[in-house]
This record gives C-alpha cells, structure tokens and sequence, in this order.
C-alpha cells in the first residue's frame, strides 16, 4: 500500500504542527520549493525539468527555571504523518536541550495579509522566451566554430512562518540562476 501525497496547504501544515507540539511554545516553518531549469551541452539542449518540494522546520520551545531550552527538527515532507514526526522529534529535542542563553520572547499575534494565498509556483514556461533564444544561440555558435554550455535555472519558495503565540507571516522568494561557457 502506498502513502497519498499530501493535499494539505502550507497553512493547515502549520496549524497542524503548532496543534502537535507539546512544547510550551513552537515555531513552524513551511517551504514551498518550485525550480524549472535547462541545461545545455555541445550547442544542445540536454535535460529540462520541473521539481516540487515541500520542507518543514519546527523548533520547540521548553521552559524550565533555569530557562528557555529549545530544539529543531528539519525535513522533507510528503504526509501528515512525517509532520508529526518532525514535532514530535523537535519537542524531544527541547527537552534534553540545555537552557540557551540569549533566549527572547517570541513575537505576537503579528499575520501578513497574504497568509492565506496559495503557494506561488514557477514553471517550464518561464523560459518560453529565453528557450527559442538559447537556440538561435547555438545556431550562430556552431556556425562560428563553438560550443556552448550551460544552464538556466528558476526557483520560488514561498515560506510560511507560524507560531503558537499567534505569528503568522508569508514570503515569496523568487531565485534565477544563468551560466553559459563557450569554447
């Protein structure tokens, strides 16, 4: 039997893990990763792609009197269940942390407008200008006797910030990556 993919949103991964924690405090982060690249040799396009992941960070919060301990667990996930493991593995980690010593109060009830709004993706199409460019390139290249190399890469993460003391912030990150070498 195969597990489903997970159809939860960013935001409800957030709440979801923020419900788990036994910790006295945690903080959730959702990485919602998209990169479309190609990639060229010998004045041909080689390889192209579209690549999704999702990545989670908790980090646990445990109060002692002798301070605030805390403990952080990243991962790639793919079901709700590798969520609660992550929690769970970051609320442990918390307990047998030693106090820090710079720790500071979390942030409050402090929420981006766009909270709510879907991931932004990228896509193969964000090359449909630059891919019947790239051939006219190794067109003029190979009628002058070179060879191009190379690769575009584009990415956007939208990262999904929330707490238990109410912290609920969104980012759009998007990332663009170009290198060619001609011999």
């Amino acid at each position: 039997m195969t597990t489903p993919l997970i159809t939860a949103t960013a935001q409800s991964l957030v709440d979801q893990a923020v419900a788990t924690s036994t910790a006295d405090d945690c903080i959730v982060i959702v990485r919602d990763h998209t990169s479309a690249n190609l990639r060229w040799a010998n004045n041909t396009l080689t390889t192209n792609g579209v690549m999704h992941g999702v990545s989670v960070t908790v980090v646990s919060f445990i109060r002692s009197g002798d301070g605030v301990a805390t403990g952080s667990v990243s991962g790639s996930v793919s079901t709700q269940a590798q969520v609660v493991a992550l929690v769970e593995a970051a609320d442990a980690a918390a307990r047998l942390a030693s106090p820090a010593e710079d720790a500071n109060d979390l942030v409050r009830d402090a929420a981006s407008g766009d909270w709510d709004d879907a991931p932004v993706p990228t896509d193969i199409h964000v090359f449909d200008a630059f891919a019947p460019a790239l051939g006219e390139a190794f067109g003029r290249a190979s009628g002058a006797g070179r060879v191009l190399y190379g690769f575009v890469n584009h990415e956007v993460t939208t990262t999904y910030l929330g707490s238990t003391t109410g912290l609920r912030l969104r980012h759009v990150q998007p990332t663009g990556h170009y290198a060619c070498t001609g011999k």
